[in-house]
Formats: C-alpha cells, structure tokens, sequence
C-alpha cells in the first residue's frame, strides 16, 4: 500500500492513462490503480485478501473472475492470474494464434494437485492457514508501515467522495460503502480539509460511520480480510 500512497507514482500513473492501449494491473496491483481514481466506478479484481479494500476506491470488485476487463482496463486477480491475463493481452495484440504458440511455448498447462486456489474451494482452515501464512511473510516493522500508508491513502479516499457527493448535494457514500454516510458538518468539513488534517472530519462523523471508517483502516493489515 506504501505504493499506492506515493503521489509521484500516482500522477505518473493518470498521465500515462490518457494515453495506454491497455492499462492493466496483477494481484493487489489494482489498489494503486484505484488510488489513481483509474478504476472509479469500473469492474475490476484483485488478490482474494483485498477485494474489500479494492470496493473503498468505489470499484465494482469482481470475485469470481481471474480477469476482469471494463473498457481499456483490464485488472487480474490473484499472483498466478498474471499468466492467464499475459496470454489474453498476446491474443489481443497479435491475434488467437501467436497466444495460443505462447501457451505452448511456456507449456501453461495447469493442473494443480490440490483444488483450493479460490476462496469459493476453500475450508475454513484452509482460509486461516493462508491468512497465517501472508501475515508471517512481511516482518512486524513492514506491516506497520503498510498500515499506515493503508490508512492515509484509505483516508484520502473517503475525502474525495466526501467532496463529490458533496458538490452533488448528497449525504450518503453509496457505492463501494455500504452503511456509510456523513453529517452535513462533516460533508462540509470534508470538502474542504486535506487528508493531514482529518481530525475536525473525523470527529463529525456520526458514531457508527466513525467506527466503518476504523474497521475499514484495519483491514489493511495482512490476512485480516477473509470474507
């Protein structure tokens, strides 16, 4: 999430937009998408453990599609998806044939031996293992560095619909938020203050949009996301 709250990577990202063929993304790369605003009310997906977080950017997530395409962009859900998103891309670019000697090439024949690989095939210990399993990959000191960057870029998010569905004279987030909603105080707060100063925002919010907005920062930490 460190990436998806770096500015310079963001205004990079929008700029390079106005001008891709396809604009695409793999795994968790979609929320650094949707941090540019690129996704903003679109289709797309992402790795298991962030479709939660991806829906903050006001993202239609896609759970059950390893590829998801909405106009030019085109976002892959899990790691392993990448594969199966680089052959499309061939097919797209060079036509049915070229992808199809690609696959063979790289001999892309998948037949794994376990069948867990969504969480729709998952048990309920299998989900626990992975979770385990995510949060032992990055180190104590990471983790909290990813929260943070989480955070802000998840703060900056709610400023910005705060600001649209202020000047559209509504209350309510809607989409991508279920059961969010401002004051007008903070409505109006919001459409002015900066995600540094969020504290005069956040202390207007009514008790049970306050403690949404808390919930939804700590989801950020690795594997907490198991819906």
């Amino acid at each position: 999430m460190s990436t998806a709250a770096d500015e310079g990577v963001l205004n990079w990202l929008r700029q390079a937009h106005q001008t891709t063929t396809w604009t695409t993304s793999v795994c968790s790369g979609s929320l650094i998408l949707g941090a540019a605003g690129i996704l903003q009310g679109k289709d797309a997906t992402c790795h298991w453990a962030r479709q939660r977080v991806l829906a903050t950017f006001g993202v239609n997530p896609q759970r059950d599609k390893r590829i998801v395409r909405d106009g030019k962009v085109i976002t892959a859900a899990g790691v392993s998806a990448g594969l199966d998103l680089g052959l499309w891309l061939v097919g797209e670019i060079a036509g049915r044939p070229r992808a199809e000697a690609t696959q063979l090439c790289i001999e892309y024949d998948p037949q794994p031996p376990f069948d867990t690989g969504h969480m729709s095939k998952a048990s309920t210990r299998n989900k626990a293992d992975a979770a385990r399993m995510m949060k032992g990959m990055i180190s104590a000191r990471a983790a909290g560095a990813e929260l943070t960057a989480g955070s802000k870029v998840l703060w900056t998010s709610v400023i910005d619909r705060a600001r649209r569905k202020s000047a559209a004279g509504s209350q309510s987030f809607g989409h991508g938020w279920p059961g969010l909603s401002l004051t007008k105080s903070a409505s109006a707060s919001a459409s002015t203050s900066s995600p540094s100063s969020n504290r005069p925002v956040m202390n207007t919010l009514r008790p049970s949009t306050r403690s949404k907005v808390q919930s939804y920062c700590s989801s950020f930490s690795m594997g907490v996301i198991l819906r």
